[in-house]
């Protein structure tokens, strides 16, 4: 069996508290729980690019199987290139960026013709299959470590600004499962201390040969 890659480490992470066992239909996950994994995952990784942005060239054989880091290098570029590209404007936000327009392009994918606000509350309690959200957050991964490492500058602006609140409404009252009210505005500063834990587990297990890179960025981080 191969070695999972660190992509297939945190879709796993991310996923496992929300997974509904079925016995007829098997493992499932609400699409209104869904989106805010995605959205964590997403930022998450985006902090992971922008640390080991001066690194790809050694870290890159974490996130994919070998002899495939070329090809992830192109679809990390291709990803956060159509993402942006497809942004009827600036994005204001990391919630404005991810999941918003992240959101209703899977729900087009649902069937949906043309999703007006009060139609979100159809969609939260869909149920996706585990291993189609699998597929979708190991994606979401790789296009978070895409965006931290080629857009420095349009990352630091995205995840250091509060989420407009009226957009965070929107999808609150649809019935996604968000918090009442924004999380507060953090610097990348502020999340790397997270984001590195998150990833400490799956490098010293698999490749702890990085782990002298991860404990001296995480020294950067406490000092901070």
């Amino acid at each position: 069996m191969p070695t999972p890659t660190l992509l297939d480490y945190l879709a796993h992470e991310v996923v496992a508290p929300i997974v509904r066992i079925d016995p007829s239909s098997g493992q499932s996950v609400y699409f209104g729980q869904y989106m805010p994994c995605a959205q964590f995952l997403f930022e998450t990784t985006a902090v992971l690019g922008y640390i080991f942005r001066d690194h790809m060239v050694t870290v890159i054989q974490l996130f994919c199987e070998p002899g495939h880091e070329e090809g992830l290098k192109v679809h990390m570029r291709g990803s956060v290139a159509d993402r942006l590209k497809s942004l009827q404007h600036d994005a204001c936000d990391a919630f404005d960026l991810y999941f918003e327009p992240e959101a209703l392009r899977l729900i087009k994918l649902m069937g949906a013709d043309r999703v007006g606000s009060s139609d979100l509350a159809n969609y939260a309690n869909q149920r996706q299959e585990l291993s189609y959200v699998l597929s979708l957050l190991r994606l979401t991964a790789a296009e978070g470590i895409g965006l931290g490492s080629l857009y420095s500058e349009l990352t630091e602006t995205v995840l250091s600004r509060s989420i407009d609140p009226r957009t965070w409404s929107r999808w609150l009252t649809a019935g996604f499962d968000l918090a009442t009210f924004p999380p507060e505005a953090r610097t990348i500063r502020q999340r790397r201390a997270q984001a590195l834990f998150l990833i400490k587990p799956y490098v010293a297990a698999l490749n702890p040969e990085l782990l002298e890179m991860l404990e001296y960025q995480t020294e950067i981080s406490r000092s901070a």
